[in-house]
């Protein structure tokens, strides 16, 4: 069973019993031509190639990982993981070999419209214990509103808020509730609130439409010194993102108000989060035009600043940011 974020490492022995060492290699079979590397994206084998010498072993490691770009492409494709390796022996004969796994949907790497129309995943890979109480017609997906009260009721008074990492067994956890829908309480004994931020970050991350979509970044940060501006903006995108990225800004003015005690400050969180508000696509990130990461960094203090109904009732609205959507 393969979940996004956790790895999985099977093993496997090759042993020389010939007079002569031995050379192999993986390599690619022919109809996974065009994927990633000797394997698929999800499948890394270690060592991919080695010398083997007479009554000796070779241990080569299977690891299956799910990280985001994967989860976008089973989640939207409903391909199978299977990969055909080749193994080549120098001299010699070639051997084939098929590794397959079961991806176990999440609600990581889902976006925000799949997420609302879903309902909770009958996914129960461990007792959890009762269901959890969410209220109806939220504006936001439920699995963010839990990390999110998670935090609010729990941790807005903890010490290096949103700085310190959380724990992998804790994470899997937290995933495992957040896909079945139960405990009340999110499972996280190892590092407390810490795995609840850490959770929260990596959904943000896991969409594959960030919650200010592409369409609009360019937009949102030619203004981003305007608070107006901005919110007027983020009025015009889809409605699932406008309304998840006002309930997060809503979130960060709360736990600002305890940095006292948290230690948090409005550029630090302003860093953690424009990073995962906005995303530029894949031909983007490789070139030299990427995101002003400052103005994307202004661009949410000037949401912070300001909020929405403020803002949009200010009379500076009469100067309206004209809708070229």
């Amino acid at each position: 069973m393969a979940a996004i974020g956790v790895t999985i490492v099977l093993s496997l022995v090759i042993r020389n019993t010939g007079k002569y060492p031995v050379y192999f290699k993986f390599g690619k079979h022919a109809q996974e031509e065009g994927e990633f590397g000797v394997s698929k994206r999800w499948l890394t084998v270690t060592p991919s190639a080695q010398r083997i010498d007479v009554g000796q072993e070779a241990v080569i490691d299977l690891q299956v990982l799910i990280d985001k770009e994967s989860a976008w492409a089973l989640n939207s494709e409903s391909k199978p993981l299977n990969n055909l390796l080749v193994l080549h022996l120098r001299n010699g004969r070639d051997y084939f070999l098929v590794v397959s796994a079961e991806y176990v949907p999440s609600c990581y790497g889902k976006s925000l419209e799949e997420l609302m129309q879903s309902s909770t995943l009958q996914v129960q890979l461990i007792d959890l214990g009762p269901p959890s109480n969410v209220p109806d017609n939220l504006p936001v997906p439920k699995e963010l509103w839990r990390m999110v009260e998670h935090i609010r009721t729990t941790g807005l008074d903890e010490p290096d808020l949103f700085s310190q990492p959380g724990a992998q067994n804790d994470f899997i956890a937290i995933r495992e509730a957040l896909d079945a829908g139960f405990p009340e309480q999110l499972p996280c004994p190892d590092r407390g609130v810490h795995s609840v931020c850490e959770a929260l970050l990596r959904f943000l991350d896991s969409l594959p439409e960030s919650v200010i979509p592409l369409a609009f970044q360019d937009r949102c940060l030619r203004v981003s010194q305007s608070p107006v501006a901005c919110w007027q903006i983020v009025d015009q995108m889809p409605v699932i993102h406008s309304e998840t990225f006002h309930y997060l800004i809503q979130f960060l003015r709360e736990v600002l108000q305890h940095s006292v005690r948290n230690g948090t400050t409005e550029l630090t969180l302003c860093e953690t989060f424009a990073g995962l508000f906005f995303r530029m696509d894949g031909e983007k990130k490789s070139s030299s035009d990427v995101v002003d990461k400052h103005r994307a960094i202004g661009f949410v203090q000037s949401c912070l600043a300001y909020d929405k109904e403020t803002a949009l009732r200010s009379k500076l609205f009469e100067n309206r940011v004209p809708n070229m959507f």
